[in-house]
């Protein structure tokens, strides 16, 4: 005989978001077990392309923006970020390691900061005060406990 099998709908409490679909066969044994909640990337936005068209090449696109970004990124840090710290070296007289271990440790925790604003407001995931103080606490500790560890004596 062939196994019959059945689909069951199990809510844990009155959550509607932790539903589990449980296929059983007809021994009442579970086969099967997968959560039937919402997924979050269902939450962003539309791409402007259909899954056709990336398919049949339109991802390229994606990939030469990505790669865009990244160099327009380089470029703003190397004519900007860079001349801007020299100033603000020269202002304030601290060393250039200094300013380099605190301000450049600032902006490479932007990402995540803005990771972390996308997940909060549009996603509206539970991404929120634990991973931004999470990041924070180890980018402030863990940044400068490397460079001891690095530095020479």
């Amino acid at each position: 005989g062939s196994i019959e099998q059945q689909a069951v709908l199990l809510k844990s409490g009155e959550n509607t978001e932790n539903n589990y679909l449980t296929l059983k066969n007809s021994s009442d044994k579970d086969v099967y077990q997968t959560n039937c909640s919402p997924h979050s990337m269902d939450e962003f936005p539309e791409d402007f392309f259909s899954q056709r068209q990336r398919q049949q090449g339109a991802i390229l696109i994606h990939a030469f923006f990505g790669f865009y970004c990244f160099l327009l990124t380089a470029y703003v840090c190397n004519d900007y970020l860079l001349p801007a710290l020299d100033i603000i070296c020269a202002e304030l007289k601290i060393s250039a390691d200094v300013a380099g271990a605190t301000f450049l440790a600032v902006a490479s925790c932007f990402p995540e900061l803005f990771v972390t604003l996308v997940g909060t407001f549009v996603t509206e995931s539970d991404l929120g005060v634990g991973t931004v103080v999470g990041g924070a606490v180890f980018n402030t500790f863990a940044t400068p406990a490397f460079g001891a560890l690095c530095a020479a004596q």
